[in-house]
């Protein structure tokens, strides 16, 4: 049984934004905390799940993208889950859909 069929397709997802909320110093990492926040659209994707799914992936994505760019990769976990860079430790929220 295959969960999201529709997402084998391809389909357009365009990045609208990102922003970013600061969460202060943590002691337990010894670093500031920032929160990033995805806006991405994509019309084709009518099902919540589908988008629940892509949003998922684009957010391991850019957690994996900042430990590759400080090389980090040592410090986290499988889902690059939280990210670091040299001063912050950095989390995603839910990608929002416009």
């Amino acid at each position: 049984m295959e969960i999201h069929p529709r997402l084998k397709t391809g389909s357009k997802v365009t990045f609208i934004r990102v922003g970013h909320e600061k969460g202060g110093y943590d002691p337990t990492y010894r670093k500031n905390k920032i929160k990033l926040k995805i806006y991405a659209s994509a019309p084709s994707l009518e099902y919540f799940d589908d988008r629940n799914c892509i949003g998922d992936r684009i957010n391991y994505y850019v957690r994996k993208c900042i430990c590759d760019s400080f090389n980090t990769e040592n410090l986290t976990n499988i889902y690059y889950n939280p990210a670091f860079s040299d001063r912050y430790y950095i989390t995603t929220s839910e990608v929002v859909w416009v």
